[in-house]
């Protein structure tokens, strides 16, 4: 997502430096002895259509530069969120195998009577369904900050558009006064270099806040979404803990009342 900020940026910087390569051949050759009006103003055509030319590669690159990381970036969202699918099942698979040893084992070394086997399958049973509550709210707490952050990557990217096409559009603006600049002068040729650098970098600036204000509010959406999910995650496992003690409590409470009684 770094790479996304930083190409902008570049791509930015791309566009800006296209026009005072021209604007420096228009001020050197109006300085030229045999230079003619015809002659100066041909040349000034030539670096007009030279600039809307690169302009147009810049743009065309960019946009095709962009697509190319947004996809990228889709991929390797998509490929962590697989890889968390995967861990987590996995984990849970171990466990559910762990409980089922631990059970096989604890069944061999015993043999209770019924109201004790009654006990341990109402302690087993509690236990189950404290293990499903959790794993529910875990995997609700996962999605709910997914659904999260992938909206927030769609407003991010919409306004990143927006950003680049109000740059585009002041650069368009101040392009298409600057082609005037051939039928007049020289110093008009120059004011209107002048005026088209100003421009350019005034729609360089206004593009740079804007984007600092789109990552300031995407950061803004997730931070809080993180904090949720955190929080999520942590009540979750103190209900599974609370969950569990009750019927050990429980089962232990049964478990005394059973010896009690063989005593009597």
């Amino acid at each position: 997502m770094k790479k996304t900020l930083a190409f902008l940026a570049v791509s930015s910087l791309a566009l800006s430096q296209l026009m005072p390569l021209a604007a420096l051949a228009e001020v050197t050759t109006t300085s030229a002895p045999a230079a003619t009006p015809d002659k100066l103003a041909a040349l000034c055509n030539l670096n007009t259509t030279d600039y809307l030319a690169k302009l147009e590669h810049a743009r065309t690159d960019g946009d095709a530069k962009l697509a190319q990381l947004r996809s990228d970036q889709d991929a390797k969202l998509q490929q962590l969120y697989n890889d968390q699918r995967n861990k987590l099942a996995d984990r849970r698979a171990e466990a559910d195998i762990k409980v089922a040893q631990n059970r096989a084992e604890a069944d061999a070394r015993n043999n209770p009577n019924e109201a004790m086997k009654t006990a341990i399958a109402t302690y087993r049973a509690a236990v189950d369904a404290a293990i499903a509550t959790h794993r529910t709210a875990i995997g609700q707490a996962q999605d709910a900050f997914r659904a999260t952050l992938d909206k927030a990557l769609t407003d991010r990217r919409t306004a990143v558009d927006a950003a680049i096409k109000a740059r585009q559009t002041a650069v368009d603006a101040a392009v298409t006064l600057w082609q005037t600049r051939c039928s007049g002068t020289a110093e008009e040729r120059l004011a209107a270099n002048q005026a088209l650098r100003q421009a350019v970098a005034k729609a360089r600036q206004d593009y740079r806040q804007t984007i600092a204000n789109v990552w300031t509010a995407y950061r803004d959406t997730l931070n809080p979404a993180r904090q949720t999910r955190y929080d999520a995650v942590k009540l979750a496992n103190t209900n599974f803990q609370a969950a569990v003690k009750t019927a050990r409590d429980a089962f232990k409470a049964a478990k005394a009342a059973w010896q009690a009684s063989q005593q009597k």
